[in-house]
């Protein structure tokens, strides 16, 4: 049996960091307008992207986009997370992290620049080679709102699936944008590097249609047996319909379809794939393919739609 708090826990490995900057010849930061890839992300999208074709592997914004104030030390790593409420500190005599209140930007290890903000995207890229995710850290206040405010829990595009990101294909983008902040009272202009979530392949009827595939149903069905109906088995939530990754790319692009024809076509292009399945992927791709299939009735001899 797994262990619970251990065996539950995501980490699919990462291939590797991309970075929104560089260091100059004299090793200072610089900042770019463009991705520093790694070599096997340059081979699909060239040396100097601004555009990335990324998906997320989790719904669980926890998994995709954590953000902390983080501290680093020079020798020992992460020294201190926090949310703003409460912090996690390396304790070092134990080696433990000991729990203490987080003061956000108003703490003097934040003042005196030691600790940031730290947002870790973490992604499928899925033309490069590999199986695993990769990640950006943005410490940009305007990048971190863009991106909560289309995949964080109260985001719009879980507002339009029910609460989804998971295998929805988005594009990363990257800029530098001039901003206006405040600086010893007066405003002053400056050039930054953000990031920006878009779904350029998706519009919004689509996103609609797109429902979580871990929902429990109303009720599982009831066996009628000798003496009457018998009270239903337990289930646990959603474990009738939790879809296989293959299965799930099936259907995820089946919900894509605006109307019939592109429906039936598309079904024509996966026939080998499907024909492959076998046992519950089977069963849970006919029942889900029967589903979207009603959205899109056949048209009977003299009707119009």
């Amino acid at each position: 049996m797994p262990i619970k708090d251990l065996t539950d826990r995501l980490r699919p490995p990462r291939l590797g960091k991309i970075r929104l900057g560089e260091k100059s010849e004299k090793g200072y930061p610089v900042s770019l307008d463009h991705f520093a890839c790694p070599e096997a992300v340059q081979k699909v999208y060239g040396t100097e992207p601004k555009e990335l074709e990324i998906m997320f592997i989790s719904d669980n914004i926890e998994d995709v986009f954590p953000v902390y104030y983080k501290m680093y030390g020079q020798s020992s790593g992460l020294k201190c997370r926090g949310d703003g409420i409460t912090a996690s500190e390396l304790n070092k005599a134990t080696g433990d992290f000991d729990e203490i209140d987080c003061k956000g930007q108003e703490c003097d290890n934040y003042e005196g620049k030691q600790c940031r903000r730290v947002g870790a995207l973490k992604f499928l890229l899925p033309k490069v080679d590999g199986i695993g995710v990769w990640e950006i850290d943005t410490g940009s206040v305007n990048s971190i709102l863009n991106i909560y405010s289309l995949i964080g829990p109260q985001g719009l595009i879980r507002a339009l699936t029910s609460g989804r990101i998971r295998m929805i294909p988005f594009t990363l983008h990257v800029e530098r944008r001039e901003v206006q902040s405040i600086e010893n009272g007066q405003p002053k202009k400056r050039k930054v590097t953000i990031l920006e979530l878009r779904c350029n392949n998706v519009n919004l009827s689509q996103l609609m249609k797109i429902q979580p595939k871990t929902l429990a149903p109303s009720g599982p069905p009831i066996e009628l047996k000798l003496g009457g109906p018998q009270p239903p088995k337990e289930v646990a939530p959603g474990s009738q319909f939790k879809l296989s990754t293959k299965v799930e790319e099936l259907i995820l692009d089946l919900e894509m379809c605006s109307d019939r024809n592109e429906f039936l076509e598309k079904i024509g292009k996966m026939s080998v794939i499907i024909n492959s399945l076998e046992g519950k992927d089977k069963e849970d791709f006919l029942r889900e393919k029967m589903n979207i299939e009603a959205r899109f009735p056949e048209k009977k001899e003299g009707e119009t739609f």
